[in-house]
């Protein structure tokens, strides 16, 4: 009878929810500035050196083409 004149708050119960949250944000963000400093720069480096290569074969067959097509002898239309 005396718990249901004066109920327990559950309040221990919610603090732990909160410090579940709290740690699993903190474990998300944590992770997310592990990918930013340590993984993303390596992934920058690549695709800039695939976006380098791309452009140079490019202008390699643009300036051939260019080339050819500048001949007067060549059938390159």
């Amino acid at each position: 009878m005396n718990t249901f004149m004066h109920p327990t708050l559950p309040i221990a119960n919610i603090f732990l929810w909160f410090a579940v949250v709290f740690g699993v944000l903190l474990a998300v963000a944590a992770c997310g500035c592990v990918f930013i400093i340590l993984v993303e720069p390596c992934v920058q480096r690549r695709r800039y050196s695939r976006a380098a290569r791309v452009a140079a074969r490019f202008n390699s067959e643009n300036d051939t083409a260019v080339l050819l097509s500048t001949r007067r002898d060549s059938n390159y239309p």
